[in-house]
């Protein structure tokens, strides 16, 4: 059922949605070239290696191209992504708490706003998944401590004993080949091998300090060594698997590898941009509030429901205080996602420092994106990879605290003073941020029905296809002038234009043919581009013939706007200062954003080369 829901939930509106982000067009365009021609678009190599355009060209080949076939593969993949993180997260909690945990990953609004675009975010999520589920299982065949929970153990449950050589090294194979598969669907897909590295070293220096612990505690500082030398093979196996691109790219592209690195590292804010970052991204993330946002809340009252008749008397008041806090923040208007990446500076130490294998492993892995995200441009997809992490290492330390008992914990370790405030304290010190930031959110505690409509396009893109075909003839040429969007969508032969005098490009174009040019908002906001003067200078020459409004969705608008810009968009057109129409009209003219459709009067075309 839940997985069900997630799927749905995913699905919902994608049919009316268009490709609106400026890297979903990069995407598809080079999954169309390499189905048809065996390449790839030519800035595939700056924006991300070359998986998740081989997966489209396959989706391609199969069913011929179809632009909404690449957000409904994200579709599929992110909802596979659920069940494989509900075996992560039934290592870290019984399995009520675990499915809990499923359902609040199946109804994030976050998660399913990044499944319904043509992104690489969802697929490098699940590859990350895959990845730590494989450091997980590896860690267990290896002897290190895996907690089995009072709700997950049976009479047959086997007593954890280190596997064999095979076992050992299928799953040393499985965790480099799929981090290898992360690493090719983003450059940040390395991570997974650094966040096992780094476990292992904090249990190895752990162990090292804490030498008279019982040997159930201690049983990891002795399997670290082996642990070290798979996780090694894994990495050398996931970089025999990233070289290849590495080599394409050296072999083709201007400059080669260095090029991309040093426009990467373009994008690095460093350490003073730190705290603003993270603010604007704490609420970007609560400005994802949709459908999932209300079955989240949902999910969590039912969960307070059955775990408060099981509870006893001085529980039921811990329980009332803890939901309270939890829903009012995610009710006020931080949301439930963006609540749980504020708890996880308050419950990773303790998993650090006290945890098994999986506890370990899972809290660097949020800590990892938590102290790493900030770091470069604000941009909530990049928190995708953290959400599982969060839920995972959360809401078991919320369910230990109220429940009496700490999951992960064993030994004398798990001992401490009763009571709620001493067990509560860093969690209800989280909330509280929580709950002041929540009066900080510029779109307001409520979700406007303008920020609701936004997240699915009817407009914009889509719509340009349909004007094309309406004022066009079959043999007629389009210049795609702006976002790479244009060129999707668009149903007669077509040149995409960068940052060039499209006269150039029309003067090589047979005379008898029909020509015209298509433009989006990108042209306005270049003032200095050799594009953008060449169209101030021929404005006589085009003649408009359709004009869109260019309906961006929300989720590709939070990537150029901070939310209280976005609240200021969705209040309405703010009219532009009186300025020089140098641009032909109506793209410089019209107060929000357009897509303009021009007939070119090639009989007013100064001579510029031979036809």
């Amino acid at each position: 059922m839940i997985i069900l829901l997630g799927l749905l939930l995913r699905f919902a509106g994608v049919a009316r949605s268009g490709l609106s982000h400026y890297d979903e067009a990069i995407y598809v365009l080079s999954g169309v070239e390499y189905a048809v021609r065996g390449t790839m678009h030519s800035a595939q190599p700056l924006h991300a290696p070359p998986l998740f355009p081989w997966l489209l060209a396959g989706a391609f080949r199969l069913t011929a191209f179809w632009p909404a076939l690449a957000p409904a593969l994200v579709v599929l993949v992110g909802a596979a992504t659920i069940p494989l993180a509900f075996a992560i997260f039934r290592r870290l909690a019984e399995n009520r708490v675990a499915l809990l945990m499923t359902g609040l990953l199946a109804a994030s609004d976050l998660h399913r706003a990044f499944s319904r675009m043509a992104l690489t975010d969802v697929p490098l999520t699940f590859w990350f998944v895959l990845a730590i589920y494989c450091f997980l299982r590896l860690g267990e065949n290896l002897g290190l401590q895996r907690t089995v929970h009072p709700g997950n153990a049976s009479a047959s449950t086997p007593v954890l004993r280190r596997g064999g050589f095979w076992p050992t090294l299928c799953w040393t194979l499985a965790a480099g080949l799929s981090t290898a598969a992360a690493w090719n669907t983003k450059y940040n897909g390395w991570m997974p091998l650094a966040v096992a590295f780094c476990a292992a070293l904090v249990l190895v220096i752990r162990g090292a300090l804490c030498k008279a612990s019982p040997p159930e505690v201690a049983a990891p500082a002795r399997s670290t060594p082996r642990l070290m030398l798979c996780l090694s093979t894994a990495a050398l196996i996931s970089i025999c698997g990233f070289l290849p691109w590495v080599a394409y790219v050296q072999a083709t592209y201007p400059g080669g590898y260095r090029t991309v690195l040093t426009h990467h590292a373009g994008y690095f804010g460093g350490w003073f941009s730190w705290p603003s970052h993270a603010l604007r991204l704490i609420g970007t993330v609560a400005a994802f509030r949709q459908l999932g946002w209300l079955m989240a809340l949902g999910l969590i009252a039912f969960a307070a429901l059955v775990l408060l008749r099981r509870s006893a008397v001085p529980r039921v008041t811990a329980w009332l205080v803890g939901l309270t806090i939890l829903s009012g923040c995610a009710l006020l208007g931080l949301g439930v996602d963006a609540t749980l990446i504020l708890l996880v500076p308050c419950c990773a130490p303790r998993a650090l420092v006290r945890g098994g294998w999986p506890e370990v492993l899972i809290a660097t892995w949020a800590v990892a994106f938590v102290v790493s995200t900030p770091l470069y441009q604000p941009y909530a997809r990049l928190l995708v990879p953290l959400l599982p992490a969060a839920i995972g290492l959360v809401v078991p330390r919320l369910a230990g605290d109220f429940s009496g008992s700490d999951p992960g914990l064993s030994g004398p370790l798990q001992s401490g003073p009763p009571g709620l405030w001493h067990r509560s304290r860093l969690w209800i010190g989280g909330l509280g941020l929580a709950a002041l930031l929540a009066f900080w959110q510029p779109l307001g505690f409520a979700s406007p029905q303008k920020l609701w409509n936004r997240w699915e396009t009817r407009q914009s893109y889509r719509r340009l296809e349909t004007e094309i075909l309406t004022h066009t003839d079959p043999g007629a040429v389009v210049l795609c002038q702006g976002q790479p969007n244009l060129a999707v969508y668009c149903p007669r032969p077509y040149l995409m234009l960068a940052d060039q005098d499209f006269r150039e490009v029309l003067a090589r174009i047979p005379i008898a043919r029909e020509c015209y040019l298509a433009i989006d908002f990108l042209i306005v906001n270049e003032p200095a581009s050799e594009a953008r003067r060449a169209l101030e200078s021929a404005r006589d020459m085009l003649e408009p013939i359709a004009v869109i409004e260019n309906d961006l969705n929300l989720v590709t608008l939070l990537d150029f706007l901070s939310p209280g810009q976005l609240a200021t968009k969705l209040k309405g057109p703010v009219r532009r200062p009186a300025q020089r129409s140098d641009l032909p009209p109506p793209i410089g003219e019209s107060p929000s954003d357009t897509i303009v459709l021009y007939r070119v009067r090639r009989g007013r075309l100064p001579a510029l080369g031979k036809p």
